[in-house]
């Protein structure tokens, strides 16, 4: 059951990381008409957003998929696992390290925790990603390998 919990839990965080995505891209367009280098980055950063949020829900949906009506292997999901909580580690933070923006851009007035910790996160957040990535085609991996072989055993 936990399995099925985190793969819920990190689905639903990658649907946050893609609004959130979705969110800057807009406040993006409305706020400078999308042009200039700072409107230019700040699609960048959307998109990065959009596409964190998409890989931790194929991260979510591969560990719900190879652990719901089978029982791999014990690396299988310790790797599915741990694709899917890197996923959601990275999300939060990507999404964390843009909220003090948010929050300025809505309060209309600078808020400050600390540029160094949001640059922090923001790194971090970006860096699991391939993490999760390669841990999560890992587990898949060992699945297919895992049931070829039960297969090949029956026959």
């Amino acid at each position: 059951m936990r399995k099925q919990t985190l793969a819920i839990g990190t689905g639903s965080l990658g649907a946050i990381g893609i609004l959130a995505g979705l969110l800057v891209f807009g406040l993006v367009l409305s706020s400078s008409g999308g042009d200039g280098f700072a409107a230019g980055l700040g699609i960048v950063f959307a998109f990065i957003y959009v596409l964190v949020g998409v890989i931790a829900m194929a991260e979510a949906g591969a560990l719900y998929v190879f652990t719901r009506n089978r029982e791999p292997g014990q690396w299988s999901v310790r790797l599915l696992g741990l694709g899917a909580a890197t996923g959601a580690i990275a999300t939060i933070l990507l999404v964390g390290s843009m909220l003090p923006s948010l929050a300025s851009a809505v309060v209309g007035e600078p808020v400050s925790v600390g540029s160094s910790a949001t640059e922090y996160a923001f790194g971090v957040g970006v860096w699991l990603t391939p993490v999760g990535i390669a841990s999560s085609g890992l587990g898949v991996g060992c699945s297919v390998v895992s049931e070829l072989r039960r297969s090949g055993d029956s026959a």
